[in-house]
């Protein structure tokens, strides 16, 4: 379980890399992956990175 400023996300991490059905499942094609899903469940945005995830993140709780 991942924690910043109180928010917790779930990360799985199990070794396999793109091996896993997981990965296979949501398209995963290089490690590390970005899944972000809201509230009901629904893929939001993937593979985002540091300043563009953050501005998602954000613009999502508002």
């Amino acid at each position: 379980m991942g924690d910043i400023d109180g928010m917790s996300w779930i990360q799985i991490i199990n070794g396999k890399q793109q091996k896993d059905d997981i990965a296979k499942l949501y398209g995963v094609v290089a490690i590390p992956y970005t899944m972000l899903i809201d509230k009901e469940g629904k893929i939001v945005s993937v593979n985002l990175r540091r300043k563009t995830l953050i501005d998602k993140i954000e613009n999502l709780l508002k």
